[in-house]
């Protein structure tokens, strides 16, 4: 396709939502008068908003905001987006939009079986606990596609206020001892911050903020 045609058939896309959203016809991001929901998409659940490329080639915005926790396994989930798109002979499924997971996990191309299958671990770890929700994200955008919710769980050091709040809780839990970092008795002073750094130039944790303050995990490898 040349050039000049693409950028008409985008605008042509986009002429055509702007008119359909003046009009009344559309509700959220994506979604049209024709536009068939599973069930209410509630904040925090995982949905991708699932038209194809067919459709969109020929300007038409039809798709659906699916939600995935409505779908116990992968094939049962890809058997109701070719019901969606039952219209066209081969449909090829353009997820044209996120919500609720990782944005690592999105790809507009489709959805294979092991992404799937992770953003629904993802869900049911975190869907009632959103300081751990918080956490994992970040430790995903640190270790990237990778990352999976067991490898968090068994590194996860939990949310501390701070920098200052984790090193106390590692004194008060004997994993930190003061008297050792002096060579004479008498009075100490611990120097937090350095610290933090020893731990994190040692390659032994990392520590992300959060809404809920500084999520920290293990990074070195195990044993």
């Amino acid at each position: 396709m040349k050039t000049g045609s693409k950028i008409a058939l985008a605008l042509g896309a986009v002429a055509a939502f702007l008119f359909a959203k003046k009009d009344n016809k559309v509700s959220g991001v994506g979604a049209c008068k024709k536009t068939r929901r599973v069930g209410y998409v509630g904040e925090g659940k995982p949905a991708v908003f699932v038209s194809t490329y067919g459709k969109y080639a020929n300007g038409s915005l039809k798709g659906e905001w699916v939600d995935l926790t409505k779908f116990d396994t992968y094939d049962e989930f890809m058997r109701y987006l070719y019901k969606l798109h039952s219209d066209e002979r081969d449909p090829e499924f353009m997820m044209q939009a996120f919500e609720g997971y990782p944005s690592m996990w999105y790809y507009e191309g489709g959805m294979d079986r092991e992404t799937f299958n992770k953003i629904k671990d993802y869900y049911n770890a975190f869907a009632d606990d959103d300081e751990k929700r918080q956490a994992f994200e970040a430790y995903a955008g640190y270790f990237g596609d990778e990352a999976s919710v067991e490898d968090f769980e068994d590194r996860y050091l939990g949310t501390h206020e701070d920098e200052y709040s984790y090193i106390d809780e590692l004194i008060e839990n004997g994993v930190i001892n003061p008297s050792e970092l002096v060579e004479k008795e008498g009075t100490w002073v611990i120097d937090h911050d350095a610290l933090w750094r020893y731990y994190v130039n040692s390659g032994d944790i990392h520590g992300e903020r959060t809404d809920y303050g500084l999520a920290v995990w293990y990074r070195g490898s195990f044993k």
